[in-house]
C-alpha cells in the first residue's frame, strides 16, 4: 500500500472519530486539517512498514521515499512536526482509535478475580499493572484481606497486564467499576469498561466521577457497600474513603457520614489519615514525592521513570519520547538546537561547528558539502553545481562565464576575453578557427574560407 493510501485511511478514520463524539472534537480536527496542509513537506501518514507507528518526511523531497522518512509514535509527530498542543488522555485514547482502525483491534481479555484470589493478585507484581497496594509483595496481606473476606462484594477485573479496577456489588444492587489504573489506561481500560456493562450493567466511575484523583464526595450520587471487616486492617479506597461502624459490620461510602466517620485515604493498614502524598499521575499515596515533572509539579519515583527522564546536558525534566539522543546522549529540544544541526542534505545530526554553512545560508556535513558544492574559478563563490558551467575543465558561475567568455562562432567552444578575435561586426572567433579565414575587411558574412 502506497503513502498516499495510508494518509487517506488516517484522513478517513480521523472523520469517523470525529463523527463519533468520543473523541476531543478540537484534537481531531486539527489533526486532519494539518496533515492535509504539510502535505507537500513533511507528509505525515501511518508507516507503510511498521504496525501502530507513524511516519513523516524531514525534507520534502522525501515525503514519498518510505527509506527516509522517519517513523515514530503519533504523539511525537502531533506535538513536534504539526505543532498541535494536547492533553495525554486524550491523545493516547484517539492514538488506540487510530491504531484499531487502521491495523485492526487489539484483542485483550478480562480476568475476574474474587476471595482470596483477589489478595493473590494484589500481591502478584507481575500480574497486572504494579500498586502501592503490594508494595512489592512486601506488604502485609492483612491489609488486603477485606478483600477477601467479601467476595459477594468485591471483584477484582485484570485485563492481562494492562490495567486493573475493583467491582462493587453496591447496597442497592448495582455494580459500580471503581478507578482504572493506570490513569491513561487506553484499549485495556475501554475494553474493561465494555466488560463491566455488558456482564453487569455496572455503573463507571470513569463516566461520573473522572478516571483521576477526583472528589467523589463533590457529588449528589451517594454511593454505599455494607462489607465486613474482621481485622480492621484497611487498603486505599479510591471511591468509597468514608466508613460507618455498623452492627459489627462497616458501611462504605462515598460521601462523609453525619457525626464520626472514618476515612480511608492510607496505605498502611490504618483508618486514620496519616504522613504521605498523592502522585498526581498515578494517584496513589506514598511517604515521600522525591521527583518533579516537566511541570515542576511532584510525582513519585515510578512515574517518573515511566514518563519522564532527564536531559543530559542541562538536566531538566522532559518527557518521554520527547527527546533526542544524539551521540548516545540524550537532550532536550532547547539543548539540541543549542548543539547541532540536521545536516540539509542527507538529515543527519552533526555538532554545529562539524557543520559548513553553504551558500544558501544552510548547514551541510562535509560530505554533502563537497557533494552539492565546487568554488566558482573566477570569483571563488561557492555555488551548487547544477549552477555552475564546466569550461576547460574548471567551474565558473554564470556570472563570471558572461564576463569572461564569448563563444566561438564556428566550433561554439567558449572563447576567454583576453584570447579572442573580435570582427568589426562584433563576431567572436577562437585563436583556432582564426587562421581559417580570409584577411579581409569585409564584412565577416562576406568572409570566404581560405
Amino acid at each position: 500500500m502506497s503513502i498516499e493510501q495510508k494518509q487517506n485511511e488516517m484522513l478517513q478514520a480521523l472523520e469517523k472519530a470525529i463523527k463519533s463524539g468520543n473523541h476531543d472534537y478540537d484534537l481531531c480536527s486539527a489533526i486532519k486539517k494539518r496533515i492535509i496542509e504539510t502535505k507537500e513537506t513533511c507528509n505525515v501518514a501511518p508507516s507503510v512498514e511498521e504496525p501502530y507507528r507513524y511516519a513523516y518526511a524531514r525534507k520534502p523531497e522525501d515525503r514519498e521515499n518510505c527509506k527516509r522518512r522517519t517513523r515514530t509514535k503519533l504523539a511525537r509527530i502531533v506535538r513536534k512536526e504539526l505543532n498541535i498542543n494536547f492533553k495525554d488522555h486524550d491523545m493516547a485514547k484517539l492514538q488506540d482509535f487510530l491504531n484499531m482502525e487502521l491495523w485492526g483491534k487489539l484483542e485483550y481479555s478480562v480476568n475476574e478475580y474474587e476471595g482470596d484470589d483477589v489478595v493473590d493478585a494484589y500481591m502478584d507484581s507481575h500480574s497486572y499493572a504494579p500498586s502501592c497496594m503490594n508494595d512489592n509483595g512486601t506488604k502485609s496481606r492483612g491489609i488486603l484481606q477485606v478483600y477477601a473476606d467479601n467476595p459477594d462484594k468485591i471483584k477484582l477485573l485484570v485485563v492481562e497486564n494492562e490495567a486493573r479496577a475493583l467491582l462493587w456489588k453496591l447496597d442497592d444492587g448495582n455494580y459500580f467499576l471503581d478507578r482504572i489504573y493506570p490513569q491513561n489506561y487506553g484499549v485495556a481500560g475501554e475494553t474493561m469498561i465494555s466488560h463491566a456493562k455488558e456482564k453487569y450493567n455496572a455503573i463507571i466511575r470513569a463516566e461520573i466521577f473522572g478516571n483521576g484523583l477526583s472528589n467523589c464526595d463533590n457529588t449528589n450520587r451517594n454511593l454505599t457497600v455494607t462489607i465486613t471487616n474482621n481485622n480492621d486492617e484497611w487498603p486505599y479506597m479510591d471511591t468509597f474513603s468514608y466508613g460507618d461502624d455498623c452492627e459489627g459490620r462497616v458501611v462504605l461510602s462515598n460521601k462523609p457520614f453525619a457525626g464520626m466517620y472514618f476515612t480511608f485515604k492510607e496505605t498502611d493498614g490504618g483508618r486514620e489519615p496519616e504522613s504521605g502524598e498523592i502522585c498526581p499521575i498515578c494517584n496513589e499515596r506514598c511517604d515521600e514525592l522525591p521527583f518533579t515533572d516537566n511541570e515542576g509539579e511532584s510525582i513519585c519515583e515510578y512515574c517518573f521513570d515511566r514518563h519522564f527522564t532527564i536531559c543530559e546536558r542541562c538536566n531538566e525534566t522532559v518527557e518521554q519520547g520527547m527527546t533526542s539522543v544524539v551521540e548516545n546522549t540524550s537532550l532536550c529540544d532547547w539543548c539540541y538546537n543549542e548543539l547541532f544541526l540536521d545536516c540539509h542534505g542527507c538529515g543527519e545530526d552533526y555538532k554545529k561547528e562539524d557543520m559548513k554553512e553553504g551558500p544558501d545560508g544552510l548547514g551541510y556535513c562535509d560530505y554533502c558539502y563537497e557533494e552539492l558544492f565546487t568554488e566558482c574559478a573566477g570569483c571563488g563563490d561557492m555555488k551548487e553545481y547544477n549552477e555552475m558551467f564546466m569550461i576547460d575543465d574548471e567551474y565558473f558561475c554564470a556570472s563570471c562565464k558572461e564576463e569572461l567568455f564569448r563563444i566561438c562562432l564556428v566550433c561554439n567552444d567558449y572563447v576567454d576575453v583576453k584570447e579572442m578575435k573580435q570582427f568589426n561586426d562584433g563576431t567572436v572567433l577562437c585563436t583556432n578557427c582564426t587562421p581559417l579565414f580570409s584577411q579581409t575587411k569585409e564584412p565577416l558574412g562576406q568572409i570566404k574560407i581560405a
